[in-house]
């Protein structure tokens, strides 16, 4: 329930395993034993999954100790295993530091080791966690008080046949994902930057990702092979497409915190109308309601715009039978506003949790209706209808605890 496409690509199968039982080093045998905890928790017998997890993390600090045995990719690969681990038990709060682990190994990979044909899959597992972790965690500016805002320099991935291709371990293409790293990258400049009225140079970038995200193609290309798995085209599809909706919604949240000037305002709306997208843009400025809800009047994001890539969501996770990618599922119920697509969504988040079995869907289903809660709340206390109330829900979540993760 980690990749959407078991073919000849599917890392998990074809590197990982063969890389566990090959070998009687330490490294090798620490990413046996984590990719053994993994599977006894994914069937329910989390006794011996914490096992396998304790002796993994053990093997793996003795792998990193020894003066004689340095498998980076094994080392790099526990770390990942460990990672997933830590999402799928919600006990277990610790995905993140194993996934900054990671980060330092691979960092100290050899060149050999970057040769190696395992290392494409190795980049795509890394950075699909990355990029996920960075919109999980609240936006922490790099630069001290004295210093200046630092410039935004925004490069957006290239629209190539290979970025196109869906890979099963992302549900969607690199190109969508580096989109939603961009979008990740503005957030963080827009809520650290100061002055606000400093933030319009954001502008540009967000109207260029928008127009790729209204224009993005995703292609399948699956590679099958003697070992495949049972593949289904209309879920590889249906789960791309939800990304590409969800990354939208996304968007259309950071918008919020642009300031409110009449030159951004007149490049906003001219720029957006021209497209022959439901989700197109309109003109007047958000206000703000409280520290974690933004108003955004009809005005400046049409209410009817959003619901309308909302029902697209909807539909899409109407064909899909069960939905196992908690990022798009979040965004798409965190936009909900009507009572019984707010139902429909909690079933929903439901069943893709009893069909993966990953601790993280109880957290997100718990986080959705908490937004809700402070949507409706903020709502009431504004008094006025047709607009839309974002929340931002990385302020629900108190200081010290575990932020959630979307993987």
């Amino acid at each position: 329930m980690i990749t959407t496409i078991d073919d000849d690509t599917n890392g998990f199968r074809l590197n990982l395993i063969p890389m566990a039982l090959s070998s009687s080093d330490m490294s090798s045998r620490s990413l046996l034993e984590a990719t053994l905890a993994l599977a006894s928790f994914h069937i329910g017998r989390e006794e011996d999954a914490l096992k396998h997890k304790v002796q993994a993390i053990k093997l793996l600090s003795d792998s990193f100790r020894s003066t004689t045995e340095q498998n980076r990719i094994a080392q790099f690969s526990t770390c990942m295993m460990l990672c997933v681990y830590s999402v799928f038990d919600s006990s277990d709060t610790t995905w993140n530091l194993h996934l900054q682990g990671a980060k330092s190994v691979i960092e100290a990979f050899s060149r050999l080791d970057r040769s190696d044909p395992s290392m494409a899959f190795m980049v795509h597992w890394l950075k699909y966690h990355d990029v996920f972790s960075v919109y999980s965690h609240r936006a922490e500016p790099s630069y001290t008080a004295t210093d200046k805002n630092p410039e935004l320099i925004m490069t957006l991935p290239e629209s190539t046949a290979y970025n196109q291709q869906i890979i099963g371990l992302l549900g969607c293409s690199p190109e969508l994902l580096g989109l939603i790293s961009n979008i990740n990258q503005l957030r963080t400049w827009l809520q650290t930057t100061n002055p606000p009225s400093a933030r319009g140079a954001a502008l540009p970038h967000l109207l260029r990702i928008r127009k790729r995200l209204l224009h993005l193609k995703q292609e399948i290309l699956v590679r099958p092979g003697e070992t495949s798995g049972a593949i289904s085209h209309t879920r590889i599809t249906l789960t791309a497409e939800l990304y590409r909706i969800a990354a939208l919604l996304y968007l259309f949240q950071v918008f919020a915190l642009l300031p409110s000037t009449h030159t951004q305002i007149a490049t906003l709306s001219s720029a957006t109308t021209s497209q022959a997208h439901p989700s197109t843009l309109s003109s007047s400025p958000p206000s703000t309601s409280s520290s974690s809800a933004v108003w955004w009047n009809t005005s400046l994001v049409g209410s009817e715009d959003i619901a309308n890539i909302v029902r697209q969501g909807l539909a899409v996770l109407d064909q899909l039978e069960i939905c196992t990618s908690p990022w798009p599922l979040f965004i798409v119920a965190c936009n909900v506003s009507d009572d019984a697509d707010r139902i429909k969504m909690v079933g929903i988040i439901e069943a893709g949790g009893r069909a993966r079995r990953v601790g993280n869907y109880q957290v997100v289903g718990s986080l959705v209706q908490a937004v809700w809660k402070r949507q409706d709340l903020a709502a009431n206390e504004r008094g006025e209808k047709g607009g839309l109330v974002v929340v931002d829900w990385r302020d629900l979540i108190e200081e010290g605890e575990m932020m959630p993760s979307f993987i």
